[in-house]
């Protein structure tokens, strides 16, 4: 399982307390990928989730941190983020007062493995949903 990429990264809300939720979606075909509005100009909250088909995995994330995800951006499409020109997510640093040693981005087609090795840095772990 530790083979398979990231494709998407869903928001799925926050809950009572201000923990947020994201859903990592991962698959093993990064060249059939596709999602409805992936090349809305710019993205701009259009990009849904891809076909399940395409989805091998699902890891949710539970953190008060917030992520900007390209799916939201007032400039790039979705497209940016599967070549490789843009992360799919960055740690957001409105609320920081100073830059964070090391800051949470996440690249299309990272592996499980490498996403998790990120997560620690920062003491957070995917739980992983039976699919």
């Amino acid at each position: 399982m530790e083979d398979l990429k990231l494709i998407y990264i869903h928001y799925a809300g926050v809950d009572w307390s201000g923990i947020r939720k994201y859903e990592f979606l991962f698959s093993n075909d990064l060249t059939n990928v596709d999602g409805e509005d992936w090349d809305a100009v710019p993205a701009g909250g259009n990009p849904q989730p891809p076909h399940k088909a395409h989805i091998q995995a699902v890891a949710r994330l539970e953190t008060k941190l917030k992520l900007d995800l390209l799916q939201d951006s007032s400039v790039f499409v979705y497209w940016d983020g599967v070549d490789g020109l843009v992360a799919l997510a960055l740690e957001n640093l409105d609320e920081y007062h100073e830059y964070p040693k090391k800051r949470l981005g996440f690249m299309y087609g990272e592996t499980i493995k490498t996403v998790n090795e990120r997560l620690l840095a920062k003491d957070l772990i995917l739980i992983f949903d039976e699919h």
